[in-house]
């Protein structure tokens, strides 16, 4: 299992970021952050009043030994519900894609992550994090779907220790071919 220790440590010792949610793989930390938290509905900008908290938070992280030279991805997620017509974005995939690119800008220009080591991803709702299925099948609704949708907008911050050295095979056009 990938030592996420310090992200826990840091996660329990900040109030502010109770809503963050924190997983392991075994190569992997996953780090939800709720965009509820992060971003004003249908935004793209950190909020003004938790900008600051998510530097310190990002801060206290980025140098942490278990996660160093780690791969850093950025994925951002909505939820299913399209945008007005009047939205300052096309469609959803335009806001994941921005929201990611923000936490992402974020990190790289605020709190001093190197830029090699990150990449962004935008996935829209096609990645649900909780379904909007029941365990009967049906679409849920009411309260379930309210809460399915809340979950399921989110930054993912994925740490994961890249591989030592990555064997590959040419095949075309062959090395000796002439």
């Amino acid at each position: 299992m990938k030592d996420c220790s310090g992200i826990n440590r840091v996660l329990r010792e900040n109030p502010a970021f109770s809503s963050f949610e924190l997983n392991a793989s075994k190569y992997r930390c996953i780090l939800y952050l709720p965009s509820g938290v992060l971003f004003p509905s249908g935004g793209a900008n950190i909020k003004t009043e938790i900008e600051q908290k998510l530097e310190n938070f990002l801060g206290e992280i980025r140098d942490r030994y278990e996660l160093e030279g780690d791969a850093i991805r950025v994925d951002g997620h909505t939820d299913d519900v399209p945008l007005n017509k009047n939205a300052r974005y096309r469609n959803n995939w335009e806001l994941s894609t921005l929201r990611a690119t923000t936490v992402a800008t974020l990190m790289m220009e605020k709190v001093g992550f190197k830029p090699e080591r990150i990449a962004i991803s935008g996935y829209a709702d096609t990645r649900p994090k909780t379904p909007y299925l029941g365990n009967n099948g049906s679409r849920k609704s009411g309260i379930d779907l309210i809460n399915a949708r809340k979950a399921n907008r989110r930054v993912e911050l994925i740490f994961t220790r890249p591989a030592q050295k990555e064997r590959t095979r040419r095949f075309f056009p062959e090395p000796n071919a002439g």
